[in-house]
């Protein structure tokens, strides 16, 4: 009995000592830890490897987003905002910005990131969850974005001025399954922000929504002809990837400032 009591002790110790938080900063750098107090203007936290309790600290202010162990996400609001912008769907001031001076960052916002999509289950009428434990969705994603901003003129610049943020609120497909044919739904919902990053200005930014729904066929064969296989990871996403870009680009305030 004494075993099975250390043993289960030794679990429980276990599972605790390897839980963490992940910190994300403006710059987009992650820190892995265990955060203790979040005040209006430091985060307290102990490194995850630390061998002593020593207690750490940030500045609210350089930290863009908490994630906690159980998943809940913190953004953390910034006070300060220039005189020059608007709080408008699309926010703009007076810069005018390269294409070639832009450091894009993917950001995952979705609030139920375990869940990608549902496909038919094994029996007629259900539906079974598409999980994504190990973020291969995701990441494929995030990749996949990054390929269609650079081929529209958005170039990755880690160099660059400017934060050109995308901000995934929500990721989401469906399979269904039709008489004559498959029925594939897509959704994609998504913040672009444009800042500078010496005095977190930010210049644009927009919520765009993309629902596209439309014959597995017709995606196979789009992805196809833009060099991608649908089996590939993420790639059933292509479509209302390519929509949000566009909406993008026709956009005439995001026109007048990336030049």
């Amino acid at each position: 009995m004494k075993k099975i009591g250390f043993l289960v002790a030794f679990l429980i110790c276990g599972y605790f000592g390897y839980s963490q938080d992940i910190i994300v900063m403006n710059d987009g750098n992650e820190l892995k830890c265990n955060i203790r107090e979040v005040t209006n203007s430091v985060i307290k936290f102990a490194e995850v490897d630390e061998t002593k309790n020593v207690i750490r600290q940030l500045a609210v202010a350089d930290v863009y987003l908490i994630i906690y162990e159980d998943g809940k996400r913190e953004f953390i609001k910034k006070s300060e905002k220039s005189s020059n912008y608007k709080n408008l769907d699309n926010t703009v001031g007076s810069e005018i910005v390269s294409k070639n001076n832009l450091d894009v960052r993917i950001i995952d916002a979705r609030s139920e990131s375990l869940i990608i999509g549902r496909v038919p289950g094994l029996i007629r009428g259900t539906k079974m969850k598409v999980k994504d434990k190990k973020n291969k969705w995701i990441e494929s994603v995030h990749k996949l974005l990054k390929e269609r901003l650079d081929k529209k003129g958005i170039k990755d610049n880690s160099e660059a001025e400017y934060y050109f943020d995308v901000e995934l609120n929500k990721l989401y497909f469906e399979q269904q399954d039709k008489f004559t044919h498959i029925q594939i739904i897509q959704k994609i919902e998504a913040k672009i922000t444009l800042r500078n990053i010496d005095n977190k200005n930010i210049v644009f930014e927009k919520n765009i929504v993309q629902h596209k729904s439309t014959k597995a066929a017709v995606v196979r064969k789009y992805c196809k002809l833009n060099g991608y296989k649908l089996k590939q990871t993420g790639c059933i996403f292509l479509y209302v990837i390519d929509d949000m870009i566009s909406e993008l680009n026709s956009d005439t305030t995001f026109n007048k400032i990336i030049q």
